[in-house]
């Protein structure tokens, strides 16, 4: 009988040893598993964000060569005014280049936007 008793306390041992290393496995799979989840979820929102910010990005693009082109023509139409009325202006890069009459000036774009490197 006390064997038997034992043999019992044994096997309740075993069970117990048996369900904590299962229980052990499980979290380290589980962690890693998640960990892989995490890494992957965050990866992917970088993606997304980034594709967002490209797609803005390329919008206002859009919208500043619009404006440019707006821009552009507004400064041939002025220009092409001021010589029906006898007054040429050329601009060449930074240099504006007005001729009036016998009198001729150029000078230098004011204001202009450095580009950064």
């Amino acid at each position: 009988m006390e064997n038997l008793q034992s043999l019992s306390a044994l096997a309740g041992l075993l069970s117990l040893g048996f369900t904590i290393i299962a229980v052990i496995v499980g979290a380290i799979v589980l962690g890693k598993n998640t960990a892989r989840q995490t890494v992957s979820e965050a990866q992917k929102n970088a993606i997304e964000a980034m594709q967002s910010e490209i797609d803005t990005l390329r919008g206002r693009t859009d919208d500043l060569k619009k404006e440019n082109t707006r821009q552009g023509l507004i400064i041939e139409t002025i220009c092409a005014a001021l010589k029906t009325e006898g007054m040429i202006i050329t601009i060449q890069g930074e240099m504006i280049h007005i001729q009036h009459g016998a009198t001729s000036t150029t000078t230098k774009i004011q204001g202009t936007l450095t580009t950064n490197p």
